[in-house]
């Protein structure tokens, strides 16, 4: 008996029939693919027995023919032309008339799981023209040319019909681009055209499957992404920084723009050539540069950090090695390895400053120490504010937010003249014009060191060994570089970190006490600062005191060992204590002298007032 069928089942069979020619088209294309890398493979060992074929000095020959590097010109009109001759190579129409421009990316080939799915900017684009009078001009920038798994399965084309959306990314080859805009994004470079792409179907993150898809390419723009992740779902991207001196490099220009993408450093037809490295101020600061410098500073505040440090040090020109190391030292110091935006104490010791302007009632509490280089001062908040456009005086509390706290300690660096000590290597006379004497210059001298070991820059102030550590904490594992004779801190162990410090309150302190005008309370933290970095663990005495466990808990430190406790903290703690019991004493010279001694006999038995008084040169 024969029944007729339902629409529903007469739908059901065609949606069968089309999954199964999809899945034969499947097949037949990863057939296809096997077989094309299956030729691949059998070349590949034909070139692999060529060479086995040939004579040592033969091998030789040839190995030194294929590592052949062409380097970098170091003149301008010298790269224009290594670069043109490296897009024409590669099948690139070279523009070459006045106001022309022509990009040029070199891909290091990026996981889109990289960074956590966010991300990396480790490409290189070249821009490349002539101006109306035919002078060549280069510019380089840091840039991504793959996408990030952070848009997997919202963005691309399911280029295997497996139900999935495959992310895509431009195939190395040239193009042609022109400027345009998005109300997304903003300003973008838009294709001229639809072309093929790069597709992941087996979504590993790479581009390694031979997969490609006819269109998608029309999509894929240039513009800016973020400063944390590259906002790439197969779109070239850049730092928003560098997209703005990008797009201000690109200038009144409005024709085609040429852009030739190539792998690594090879470029097709070429000699093996030398991709370009941007220059520090192009890359700044990585995490794993800060976290050198900075151990101590958490993981995720470190990487909060690091792209507002980076604008910051762009902004105002730090950008050398030489500059950033001393840069970065201060901070370290300052902000407790960019810990304490904020200064622990409540500003009360500022009450009345005229010489910070702190000339109205409660201006001491409101204009305390703020951002990793503590502005502190009514003055000062005023004078930030007008050079950032940023009310600070009206509110102050916004010096503590880390993409203001960095311009302003960028601002006060550049103002400062900071930046043409650095060049200098003048590291004592940039802690005088930050700190206004030589507080605490032990521990910054540790964190310059380690800073110029790390970015790369030269070394002031003796050599460094291998077991110089950052004193940001007392974390040095039960070493005691430090330590005199059995153990015992000494008026000596200031010399420490391959060699005496060059600072006067080191080589002469009584001299540079009485510079500051006696010994007050400001030469008491100077002292106390001596201590601290001449310690290298925390006293059983101190940390078990009820007292000091009271004050860590109030700040909010009650867990962590006493390894890990800032040294920040412990000069704030014993900064009240003195200031208390100078004033239980009858305050004065003599009331400080007499509770400094007090604190350090019972902290510190090994050490007196006196002799860090008289540390000899």
């Amino acid at each position: 008996m024969t029944v007729a069928r339902s629409s529903a089942d007469i739908a059901a069979a065609q949606a069968r029939a089309a999954a199964a020619a999809r899945e034969a088209e499947r097949r037949r294309e990863e057939a296809a693919r096997k077989a094309a890398e299956a030729k691949r493979l059998a070349e590949q060992a034909k070139g692999w027995q060529a060479k086995s074929d040939l004579r040592p000095s033969q091998k030789v020959a040839a190995a030194e023919k294929t590592e052949e590097v062409k380097p970098i010109p170091k003149t301008e009109a010298g790269q224009y032309a290594y670069y043109q001759d490296i897009i024409q190579k590669a099948g690139g129409k070279f523009r070459g008339g006045p106001e022309e421009r022509n990009l040029l990316s070199f891909r290091t080939p990026t996981s889109t799981k990289v960074n956590g799915g966010e991300g990396r900017y480790d490409d290189t684009t070249v821009m490349l023209w002539k101006d109306a009078q035919g002078q060549p001009h280069v510019r380089t920038y840091q840039s991504n040319t793959d996408p990030t798994s952070h848009y997997e399965g919202s963005y691309g084309q399911d280029a295997n019909h497996d139900g999935r959306l495959d992310l895509g990314r431009i195939p190395p080859g040239s193009y042609t681009y022109y400027k345009s805009h998005s109300d997304h994004l903003g300003n973008v470079l838009r294709s001229g055209s639809e072309f093929a792409v790069d597709r992941d179907t087996n979504h590993d993150g790479l581009f390694n499957d031979g997969a490609k898809t006819s269109t998608g390419g029309g999509s894929m723009l240039f513009h800016a992404g973020g400063n944390s992740m590259t906002g790439s779902a197969g779109c070239q991207t850049f730092a928003p920084a560098d997209f703005q001196k990008f797009w201000k490099d690109l200038g009144n220009y409005n024709g085609p723009i040429g852009f030739t993408l190539v792998n690594g450093s090879t470029a097709s037809g070429a000699a093996k050539i030398e991709a370009p490295k941007a220059s520090f101020s192009e890359t700044g600061v990585s995490y794993e540069q800060l976290h050198a410098i900075m151990p101590d500073c958490p993981t995720d505040r470190a990487k909060q950090m690091l792209p507002y440090l980076n604008n910051a040090m762009k902004e105002f020109g730090i950008n050398t090695p030489e500059r950033a190391s001393a840069f970065l030292a201060q901070l370290a110091h300052e902000s407790g390895q960019l810990k304490y935006f904020e200064e622990l104490a409540s500003g009360s010791a500022y009450e009345g400053r005229s010489d910070l302007g702190n000339t109205h009632p409660g201006d001491g509490v409101r204009y305390k120490g703020r951002g990793p280089i503590q502005l502190t001062g009514r003055a000062n908040y005023g004078k930030a504010s007008e050079a950032l456009g940023v009310d600070l005086v009206a509110h102050p509390e916004l010096a503590s937010r880390p993409d203001i706290g960095f311009r302003i300690a960028g601002w006060f660096w550049k103002t400062h003249g900071l930046n043409e000590l650095a060049d200098k290597g003048e590291f004592s006379e940039i802690t005088h014009r930050i700190n206004g004497g030589y507080n605490g210059a032990e521990s910054r001298n540790a964190y310059y060191r380690t800073a110029q070991r790390v970015l790369g820059g030269g070394l002031d102030g003796g050599p460094v060994s291998e077991g110089d550590t950052v004193p940001g904490s007392f974390n040095r594992s039960g070493e005691t570089p430090n330590a005199g004779s059995g153990g015992r801190y000494t008026s000596n162990s200031y010399d420490s970190y391959g060699g005496r410090s060059r600072d006067p309150i080191y080589t002469d302190p009584a001299a540079s006490m009485a510079r500051e005008g006696g010994f007050d309370d400001w030469d008491f933290f100077t002292t106390l600062m001596l201590l601290m970095g001449m310690m290298d663990e925390l006293p059983p005495s101190l940390a078990n005191d009820p007292r000091f466990q009271k004050f860590l808990k109030a700040k909010g430190l009650a867990d962590l060992p006493p390894g890990k406790i800032p040294k920040a903290a412990v000069s704030e703690y014993m900064a009240q204590r003195l200031k208390e019991d100078a004033t239980a004493r009858g305050g004065g010279k003599a009331g400080l002298d007499a509770a400094a001694t007090a604190l350090k006999q019972e902290y510190f038995p090994t050490v007196s007032v006196n002799s860090l008084r008289s540390i000899p040169a």
